[in-house]
């Protein structure tokens, strides 16, 4: 059962795809969800160095989020958005699509961060952050430097509490126990 659903009919309305194709278009104010671990915390807000990611050239995939357009913040959460597992011990990021660093350069190198729909069956909300040269997510996904990446992460961050979004935590269902 998923955790916050309840088996709703809107739960699979929602998560599953349902035939529908991927939406690519991202309003600026849009809120991206990611989910993250509880333990990694740190007064309460993630340290910058502790923000995953994860880009995978060989998978051409980008970095995991949920769009809002398509799903509540706590649907990363669910078994159906998590490869099967269920993931306990976690808190969910929100930022916008606009608190996404538009370009990040360091050392003569210039990389984007964009978002990109790439919808599973089971997560028809699943989209990525892509990041190449061009910012265009056409082109194949790249893995920028350590820099960049931590320039990134500390620009996202940085977004993040000036705007007070604080990680937000959803309690599982009655009857579910984390270990």
């Amino acid at each position: 059962m998923p955790i916050y659903s309840q088996d709703s009919p809107a739960y699979g309305q929602r998560v599953y795809r349902n035939d529908r194709d991927p939406d690519q278009s991202f309003a600026a104010d849009e809120f991206l969800f990611r989910r993250f671990p509880k333990r990694s915390l740190v007064n309460g807000w993630p340290t910058a160095l502790s923000i995953s990611i994860e880009i995978s050239i060989e998978a051409e995939s980008g970095i995991s989020v949920n769009r809002s357009r398509y799903s509540l913040p706590q649907d990363v959460l669910e078994p159906d958005c998590c490869s099967g597992n269920h993931r306990t011990g976690m808190v969910v990021l929100e930022f916008a699509v606009n608190d996404l660093p538009e370009r990040v350069a360091a050392d003569g190198r210039d990389y984007a961060f964009v978002p990109k729909r790439v919808p599973h069956e089971c997560c028809y909300a699943h989209s990525e952050i892509w990041c190449n040269s061009s910012g265009d997510i056409e082109r194949a996904c790249e893995k920028p430097p350590e820099t960049i990446r931590d320039l990134f992460r500390a620009q996202l961050l940085l977004k993040m509490r000036t705007m007070g979004r604080m990680p937000r935590e959803f309690p599982l269902a009655a009857g579910f126990h984390s270990n």
